[in-house]
């Protein structure tokens, strides 16, 4: 017969394992982010403002790994480096990325700027950064202002264009 006792010994040795040996295992990676957003204010078009993004990068394994960074083409935003090596057995490893805002239409924009260890899910941390373009240095138009209106008549337009076809209207 098996007593009570083993498997109270048993429960409070594998409740103990998981308390303390299993977190270590799961921080095979870490990274910190400041700061977590930037707000690059109002930049004229055609120019451009910089800005610091510090990370600490922990590698705890034999192998060196990669921090990939990643943020949207296309509307002005641009970081320095995409692809940064971290060394194995790295500790709070300093890395900085110098993230750019350089307007390329007078609109606000707000994207993710997403740092992650290549390859490893669940390490993934988010920068938002924001910034406005202005015409010629004085206030700027906001994206949902003109921008959504386009992107409307662009989704609708080939829905008319063909229900006129069908009606029988020459276009």
């Amino acid at each position: 017969m098996v007593s009570f006792k083993r498997f109270y010994v048993v429960g409070l040795l594998l409740l103990g394992l998981s308390i303390f040996a299993l977190p270590a295992l799961a921080l095979e990676y870490e990274i910190s982010v400041n700061p977590t957003s930037i707000d690059f204010g109002t930049v004229a078009v055609g120019t451009e403002d910089t800005q610091d993004v510090s990370l600490l990068v922990t590698n705890n394994t034999d192998e060196p790994v990669d921090l990939i960074v990643n943020l949207t083409p296309g509307l002005g935003f641009s970081v320095n480096q995409a692809i940064w090596p971290v060394p194995a057995n790295a500790s709070n490893y300093p890395i900085t990325l110098k993230v750019t805002f350089k307007p390329i239409d007078a609109e606000s924009c707000t994207i993710p700027l997403n740092v992650a260890i290549g390859g490893v899910p669940g390490t993934a941390k988010i920068v938002t950064l924001t910034g406005t373009g202005a015409a010629g240095g004085g206030g700027g138009c906001s994206a949902s202002d003109s921008g959504s209106l386009g992107f409307v008549l662009l989704l609708i337009g080939p829905v008319v264009l063909f229900a006129l076809n069908k009606w029988g209207v020459e276009i």
